[in-house]
């Protein structure tokens, strides 16, 4: 891989909201792209296949990117995000 340096995908329908400091310092960084949809972001890891790529995706989209990058060798790791664990434990 040509840069060392691993590109954070961020993959929320949330991404764009300015209200969560955190994504709003994790934009600030060079090599950080947010997606709130999945075609654009799937477009951006085949298009960046010399680009090591840590993705991390809400729980909303987990389910329809991971199958799609699962044997891209470009995405060193896959983090699902879920903003409600509770959700997901009932």
């Amino acid at each position: 891989m040509e840069n060392h340096i691993p590109t954070i995908i961020w993959l929320d329908s949330n991404s764009i909201d300015t209200a969560n400091s955190f994504l709003s310092k994790l934009r600030n960084h060079q090599y950080v792209q947010t997606f709130t949809e999945v075609h654009p972001c799937l477009s951006y890891i085949n298009s960046h296949l010399e680009q090591a790529i840590i993705l991390i995706a809400s729980d909303s989209f987990a389910s329809q990117i991971v199958p799609l990058i699962f044997d891209s060798p470009n995405v060193l790791i896959t983090f699902v995000f879920y903003a409600s664990i509770k959700a997901h434990t009932d």
